[in-house]
């Protein structure tokens, strides 16, 4: 099991908001390649309504035709932890696209003044659809579809309610290995997507630990598939400090190579 002293117990508080439910249907988006968040809950499947307490209990139940999408989405619709990653993963395109890619691929570069600096290349090999990236970039570039691989535990750990109103279902990704990384995974409630990831850092030279908590915005659809175009990073004292002014703010290029079928 995971070492208790890097996360304490969770305790989440629901607050009623104001005119809860299902939101209107946005507009389509001026750019095409771009999509306000509440287009992706009219585009995908989202289930569930805005702001409600409790279990994702409304997820669709698996129902795919194919063999290999039916056997991931049985296994993530067995717990109310998978049932929110299977959520996201079809508001973000479906397991169908995701596991015909060979790879992935983003020029990722500082957002802001410094825009013009040299990317950094990122890549992700999907010759194993549901493996884990070892890096914190390649993580972030193929979440949630990673959230797949059957070793992974995925429990739900309830509703948050941000200060901007909007609701989260919080859900721990880890391993059940000793000391084994651990990830807490927020996906927000309109839309079903994946917006905020928190690890843990380990101290320098023995010093106190921190944690990076990572935000996904501006989501953009590549090739079926939707995907964050930016990355802002933040350092907390602890898991539940409010996050400040970013360490880092990093526009993300994504781009993906699909398998070649002629093989």
């Amino acid at each position: 099991m995971m070492h208790g002293r890097f996360l304490p117990h969770l305790l989440v508080l629901v607050l009623p908001l104001a005119g809860c439910g299902t939101p209107p249907a946005a507009p389509p988006a001026a750019d095409a390649g771009t999509a306000p968040k509440s287009q992706l809950a009219r585009m995908y499947d989202v289930t569930g309504n805005a702001g409600l307490p409790g279990p994702p209990s409304a997820t669709r139940a698996p129902s795919s035709r194919d063999p290999a999408e039916r056997a991931v989405e049985e296994i993530l619709f067995r717990n109310d932890g998978g049932r929110v990653v299977l959520k996201a993963i079809r508001a973000q395109g479906g397991w169908m696209r995701w596991a015909g890619l060979k790879g992935i691929h983003a020029a990722v570069r500082p957002a802001g003044p410094d825009a013009a600096a040299a990317p950094v290349q990122v890549s992700v090999s999907l010759a194993e659809p549901k493996a884990i990236p070892e890096t914190v970039e390649g993580r972030l570039l193929a979440a949630p579809f990673w959230m797949a691989n059957p070793e992974l535990r995925l429990e739900y750990l309830g509703v948050e309610v941000a200060p901007s109103g909007e609701t989260y279902d919080k859900v721990r990704v880890f391993l059940e290995r000793p000391g084994s990384p651990w990830w807490i995974a927020s996906f927000n409630r309109r839309t079903a997507v994946l917006e905020r990831i928190l690890e843990p850092v380990a101290g320098k030279d023995g010093g106190p630990g921190s944690f990076r908590r990572t935000d996904l915005d501006a989501y953009r659809e590549v090739a079926g598939l939707w995907l964050p175009g930016l990355w802002r990073t933040y350092e907390l004292r602890t898991a539940f400090a409010r996050p400040e002014k970013p360490l880092r703010a990093e526009a993300v290029e994504a781009a993906v190579e699909p398998k070649d079928l002629g093989l």
